[in-house]
């Protein structure tokens, strides 16, 4: 289980990183269109994410690794982008962004 939580966490970090990348580029220099696609295109990314990281930790020691990870994947990832989400606009605002 530290591995899960471990595997998981470093994905939501790393996500989380990249979208508050964005979002100050997008505030401070907003010379790039193509911001709004990387965004929409990590959106997917992050379910794939989970589930290697998901499969990744549970493989040495689940009998069935790979529908468990599936099925923590779909549960976690929405869940993830909506509060990454949230956040990620809310630190658009705090620096000055607008919609």
């Amino acid at each position: 289980m530290k591995r899960f939580l471990a595997y998981n966490g470093l994905v939501a970090v790393v996500f989380l990183l990249l979208w508050v990348l964005l979002v100050i580029v997008e505030v401070k220099i907003s010379l790039f269109w193509f911001l709004k696609y990387i965004y929409i295109g990590s959106l997917a990314l992050v379910f794939v994410s989970f589930f290697a990281a998901s499969w990744r930790a549970l493989r040495p020691s689940s009998r069935h690794p790979i529908p468990i990870a599936a099925v923590s994947s779909l549960l976690m990832s929405p869940l993830f982008i909506f509060l990454g989400g949230v956040l990620a606009t809310n630190f658009r605002f705090l620096i000055g962004g607008h919609t």
